[in-house]
């Protein structure tokens, strides 16, 4: 994106990937020189867009539940993903990790995971999974657009 990130005092969250629609298909960045698992959860989560914006309806979706609501159901969902395939691939430890730290937030990412593993309880293993939102392709959290 051409930017540099500039460390500030204390503790910032900021995005380290991206996902962009664009005419000609989507695009993913993301930030170079992350450790290992922290960027293969952030590409997840990023794919997880890019699923969502080929699968969802995105108009229906804002009407149902307004801009914060959906805000919610997007990065609940990504984040959802992302600690399901690192327990799905091993990295239990991890996973542990970003589930209690995403169980804390205050913001759509926290609020939105909450929605989510409410309604899809994340599996040690993909076998244990008895439902996922990628097999409910139109139907955020199960309740319709």
């Amino acid at each position: 994106m051409g930017k540099t990130f500039v460390a500030t005092p204390g503790f910032n969250i900021r995005a380290v990937g991206l996902a962009i629609e664009g005419q000609n298909g989507h695009t993913l960045l993301i930030e170079g020189g992350a450790p290992r698992l922290s960027s293969i959860s952030t590409i997840t989560h990023e794919l997880t867009h890019i699923w969502q914006y080929s699968h969802w309806d995105r108009k229906k979706i804002n009407k149902v539940w307004g801009k914060e609501g959906s805000r919610e159901l997007y990065e609940g969902m990504a984040v959802w993903a992302e600690i399901q395939f690192m327990l799905a691939t091993g990295e239990v430890a991890y996973a542990k990790r970003r589930e209690i730290i995403s169980r804390g937030r205050q913001d759509e990412y926290g609020r939105g995971f909450l929605k989510y593993v409410e309604k899809y309880p994340l599996a040690k293993t993909a076998g244990e999974l008895a439902d996922t939102p990628f097999l409910n392709a139109g139907d955020p959290l199960k309740g319709g657009q």
